[in-house]
């Protein structure tokens, strides 16, 4: 581009300073003379050539300069040109970074692009388009930018960061894992990889390791919630309920507005059988978030375990199913209540609505053929439930809780059935439970023959393991209060 005339004599003085630099051959190396030429060379080659003639340049060297200067003045105007895209995209950049900021993800986008076109090597653009496309819920073309932003440049974590997080979107955990593995190894004090990356082995159920990054990550930034909730949910999930409730209290510390965190927390002080802690929790829950269904459904439980008022669980969990929770555990639960208040024909239609949300729910197939059996069923609950485990692989078969079923087909017998139930699990916790079970089984299946003492004698048995949590435990207290009213 030529510059206006009334820029040529500026531009002339300047390239005057060369005619006193071509006396010394080396100077034309030099990076001061290169930068000089560079602005110099603002006018144009051929404006150059002139001022070159003018300087008294005739000679063969001076052609020969003439060629060299040429050259070089070619190669810096691409390079200045190649200086001023990246400008112009780094400017795209920053409007797109300040859009995403306020939420206008479109406009962000296009601003990205923009910055891509100008530079299609300016990597920046790439991570950051990647990362918006995610919160568009574009996790394949995350992906995309991602995996173009890591080619441009391997060494930024940020770009196996925010593929990581898409892949996760996508539930591929592993491979989230693994691209979060890699921004931790390029940058080890980089809280956000940490964090995502114990989240997906939360996801993953890698409880153990996802405590170790959790952890990190607190420690990088301790006064981030997310790592406690993450950590919380973890020990929640291994049931260290005292060190999740912890975690969680710290976590409401941090963010007293979080209704998660309150659902949470009363969830883990359901698992230490604190329920009117849990009840309190899961109603600061339901006040800071009266739409979400789940409170609802976990404060109808509670009620449920206290055994003090049936009426208010099943408004809860009806709640819960009326703001969108059509979940089988929600109607499992309902089957629950309705079969502990004898209220047979509602407990079957819960269960098998259930069921038809979710086949694998197993405990609602058991609790299906009992109601069958007691209601003058009992040939057809044998088949609808044998035909089930029949379908069931060998591996599938021997783990808990598949021997219910198959003791109540009659597959087991009852000194079988409590030994599996003994060994089932290497959690102590897990296996109290799993003989709680077991006992309220037995009991139903002497109860169904008529054998009213044996059953008791089971039902209390259930009741002495203390697992106040499993429904197994309402249903073998509900069953020996009628007996004794």
């Amino acid at each position: 581009m030529n510059l206006p005339l009334r820029e040529l004599p500026r531009c002339l003085n300047r390239t005057s300073f060369f005619t006193k630099k071509l006396e010394n051959w080396k100077n034309i190396n030099t990076p001061q003379f290169m930068m000089s030429w560079a602005i110099a060379k603002l006018i144009s080659v051929d404006h150059a050539i002139c001022t070159l003639l003018r300087a008294g340049i005739c000679c063969r060297i001076g052609v020969v300069l003439l060629k060299k200067l040429c050259l070089i003045s070619l190669i810096l105007v691409g390079y200045c040109e190649f200086a001023r895209a990246q400008t112009n995209a780094a400017i795209f950049d920053s409007a797109g970074i300040k859009n995403a900021g306020s939420g206008d993800y479109v406009e962000a986008i296009a601003n990205f692009t923009r910055a891509i076109e100008l530079d299609p090597k300016y990597a920046s653009a790439y991570v950051n388009r990647g990362l918006v496309k995610i919160n568009l819920k574009d996790y394949t073309g995350a992906i995309n930018d991602s995996t173009t932003a890591i080619g441009l440049n391997p060494q930024s974590p940020m770009g196996y960061n925010n593929r990581g997080l898409a892949k996760f979107n996508l539930s591929n955990y592993g491979d989230a894992i693994s691209d979060y593995s890699k921004a931790i190894e390029l940058n080890p004090q980089y809280f956000n990889a940490y964090n995502n990356r114990a989240i997906a082995k939360l996801n993953s159920k890698t409880y153990s390791e996802a405590i170790q990054d959790a952890t990190k990550a607190i420690e990088l930034n301790s006064l981030n919630v997310n790592p406690y909730i993450t950590r919380g949910d973890a020990r929640n999930s291994l049931k260290y309920y005292n060190d999740a409730i912890v975690d969680y209290t710290k976590a409401i510390e941090l963010d007293s507005k979080n209704a998660n965190v309150f659902n949470n927390r009363g969830s883990a002080k359901a698992g230490l059988e604190d329920f009117n802690g849990a009840i309190a929790d899961f109603t600061m829950a339901i006040r800071l978030m009266p739409d979400a269904p789940a409170p609802y459904l976990n404060r109808g439980k509670a009620e449920f375990s206290l055994k003090k008022n049936y009426t208010n669980a099943i408004s809860d969990i009806n709640k819960a199913i009326e703001l969108g929770l059509s979940s089988a555990e929600a109607y499992a639960v309902l089957g629950y209540i309705q079969n502990d208040l004898f209220q047979f024909e509602a407990a079957l239609k819960s269960f098998l609505i259930s069921l038809n949300l979710d086949s694998s729910q197993d405990y609602c197939r058991f609790r299906i053929c009992l109601i069958r059996s007691r209601v003058g069923q009992q040939e057809k609950a044998t088949q609808e439930l044998a035909g089930y485990l029949r379908s069931l692989t060998d591996t599938a078969k021997a783990k808990w809780p598949i021997p219910i079923g198959q003791f109540l087909i009659g597959a087991l017998t009852e000194a079988d059935f409590l030994g599996m139930a003994k060994g089932s699990s290497a959690y102590p916790k897990d296996q109290n439970g799993h003989l709680c079970e077991a006992y309220y089984y037995i009991g139903m299946k002497h109860l169904v023959a008529s054998d009213k003492t044996n059953a008791a004698e089971f039902f209390q048995k259930c009741l002495d393991t203390g697992e106040k949590q499993y429904f197994e435990y309402g249903s073998a207290q509900a069953e020996l209060h009628v007996r004794e009213n």
